[in-house]
């Protein structure tokens, strides 16, 4: 009997500490489960990603991870143990741990591969170049009565942007559609036509891949806030 007076305590003060703090659409979180790498909001968010994850059948294997953690020795040179050693002296993770990280990193990656980055449209950056030719003429005259008979002899200019060209001609240049000519413009030699012979939309991602990961790092949290929006979340 005494000895069961003894353990009853202990049993008590584990289920103090390990208890639930939060309910995710059914999904429990502990108290244990806080850490200085995930607060209650970076948990409840880990919870949603993992649950719209399963729904979508975006899982990660543990082969998966094995394989990425394995690329990872092999890049830096370094043996299981050392690797271990490593993780502690940077991180200060274990294997296991960084193993649950890079779930989640990768979990985040299918996420936005399949339902984010489709988000970045035209409008959050991508460039339109065009393939262009251009003719040089002394009088407006003179070019109105080339473009009237057909006679325009344009020279190359390869693919262009708009900060290719000033922004006058730029604004009449890219409103152009494929295959249309300019109205005579007038320059510092005289006035200039410019046909463009095609159109191109550069994505974000080539033009500026900075910005476009910014992008989409907003993007994704921007979803993972309609996650929550659309989640059932009780905090204790």
């Amino acid at each position: 009997m005494r000895f069961l007076i003894l353990l009853f305590p202990l049993f008590v003060h584990a289920e103090v500490i390990d208890k639930i703090i939060a309910i995710v659409n059914k999904e429990p979180i502990l108290a244990s489960q806080i850490n200085p790498r995930a607060d209650l909001e970076t948990l409840i968010d880990d919870v949603l990603i993992a649950l719209e994850i399963k729904k979508l059948g975006l899982d990660v294997s543990d082969t998966e991870i094995d394989l990425t953690v394995s690329n990872l020795m092999k890049q830096h040179n370094l043996t299981p143990a050392n690797f271990e050693t490593a993780l502690k002296e940077s991180n200060g993770m274990t294997l296991t741990e960084y193993r649950e990280f890079l779930r989640k990193q990768l979990f985040k990656r299918n996420l936005i591969q399949n339902k984010v980055k489709s988000r970045i449209s035209a409008q959050a950056g991508s460039e339109i170049r065009v393939e262009a030719e251009q003719a040089e003429f002394k009088t407006q005259a003179e070019a109105l009565e080339a473009l009237k008979n057909n006679t325009v002899v344009f020279q190359d200019l390869g693919t262009i942007s708009k900060k290719d060209l000033l922004p006058e001609f730029a604004k009449v240049v890219f409103a152009l559609k494929e295959g249309e000519t300019s109205r005579p413009m007038k320059s510092s030699q005289g006035f200039i036509v410019i046909k463009v012979r095609k159109r191109f939309e550069i994505p974000l991602e080539k033009v500026d891949k900075q910005r476009y990961d910014q992008e989409l790092e907003t993007a994704f949290k921007r979803y993972v806030k309609e996650l929550r929006a659309s989640a059932y979340i009780e905090r204790k």
